[in-house]
């Protein structure tokens, strides 16, 4: 089950993303009151914005919007694909992915959230539910994650999102069916994630 360990890891990889990418208010300035008629005139020709957008860009990209929305989002690799929704709102994350990769029986959907800099991420396989969790902001080397999962920090990915007009913040709740272990201690003992170890094995 090594393939495991790298659908955790993806989703990790977005938990990154969204600390990384610290997102900064913008700020307007409001015109002067002689120029009130040329706003005024001019307003009547300026595009419409839309609630509802798609392209082709990086996870960061969607961030930077700094705005609550739902994305459904595809990424084609050599030997997989993802597909998934992912939700952002007030610093905080959520994406649903499903991977297809050869050797596999079945799709595997993993999730993840991003809330109060700790990140929770965990899959169902085989009917079995496998969960980490991990305090980002204690992190100190993030290479090897970049380099791993389904979706790399600074791939593209073809998305179609909207505005997330009234936001269910049950949706950044950690499931409490979930037994969540502790991802540091994972990676640092170089345990392959759901894998069982019989005693006297280590």
């Amino acid at each position: 089950m090594k393939y495991l360990i790298g659908l955790v890891v993806g989703a990790v990889v977005l938990g990154f993303v969204a600390v990384q990418f610290l997102l900064e208010p913008s700020s307007t300035s409001e015109e002067a009151s002689d120029t009130a008629v040329v706003t005024t005139e001019t307003a009547a020709v300026e595009p419409v914005e839309t609630d509802t957008f798609s392209g082709n860009g990086t996870l960061e990209s969607l961030m930077l919007r700094n705005e609550p929305i739902e994305c459904s989002v595809i990424h084609r690799a050599t030997d997989s694909e993802v597909t998934g929704t992912v939700f952002m709102s007030d610093g905080r994350m959520r994406a649903d992915m499903l991977q297809t990769t050869p050797g596999m029986t079945e799709p595997v959907l993993s999730s993840m959230i991003m809330v109060d800099d700790v990140m929770y991420t965990w899959s169902e396989i085989d009917g079995q539910q496998y969960g980490v969790k991990m305090d980002v902001s204690k992190a100190t080397d993030t290479s090897e994650v970049y380099d791993q999962g389904p979706i790399k920090a600074g791939e593209p990915v073809n998305y179609t999102c909207k505005l997330w007009q009234s936001v269910d913040a049950s949706v950044f709740v950690p499931p409490s069916t979930v037994l969540f272990q502790d991802m540091n201690t994972l990676m640092q003992t170089g345990m392959e994630y759901g894998t069982v170890y019989n005693k006297g094995e280590f």
